[in-house]
């Protein structure tokens, strides 16, 4: 979870071919979620830490960004249990290999509360032999949730693993219902 710290150093204040890039945090009933936006979309979105005080955290500086307003009342609803898609919210792939981009274009399209395993995802982007590769891929996700990487398990049906860690991974998934049997499992 370092890589976000540094991908939040990396993005702040520059300018890019897409404009600025620019912080924001939306309160949840879970926490606060922290993130980068830029013209291109959502860049990073980082899961809350610990529990903050919505009133003390609330902070959007994309505020006249019609897709930052969006993505907030999203996941507002999402932690409240409501069935939400992110599909219409736009994500910046920018700074993604080719193969990584295809492979989370191809998470993207998992439904709620539908899981797969790491080799169904390769068989879907055309590379049924490259299932760690695709586990490598959704390793490299910034947007987790938006990009449902959470929805791929193991072949022998375990959880697998999660950027933002097991623990997020398994709230995620009973969330939406999904059951996956305790172990540790390999992709």
């Amino acid at each position: 979870m370092g890589w976000h710290r540094e991908w939040i150093r990396k993005v702040r204040g520059t300018r890019g071919g897409s404009g600025p890039k620019r912080r924001f945090s939306i309160p949840t009933s879970v926490g606060v979620f922290r993130g980068v936006f830029s013209g291109q979309g959502i860049d990073s979105l980082i899961f809350p830490r610990r529990k903050e005080s919505a009133k003390r955290s609330f902070r959007i500086d994309a505020a006249n960004s019609k897709d930052v307003k969006a993505l907030s009342v999203k996941l507002r609803m999402y932690f409240r249990g409501r069935k939400i898609s992110f599909e219409d919210v736009p994500v910046s792939f920018a700074g993604y290999s080719s193969f990584t981009a295809k492979v989370l274009n191809a998470c993207r399209r998992i439904g709620y509360g539908q899981k797969i395993c790491y080799e169904d995802l390769a068989r879907r982007i055309g590379q049924p032999g490259a299932f760690r590769a695709v586990g490598t891929a959704l390793g490299k996700n910034r947007v987790p949730i938006l990009i449902p990487c959470h929805r791929v398990i193991s072949k022998d049906g375990s959880i697998g693993g999660y950027s933002s860690g097991r623990q997020w991974k398994k709230i995620l998934l009973g969330m939406e219902g999904i059951s996956v049997p305790e172990g540790a499992g390999r992709v």
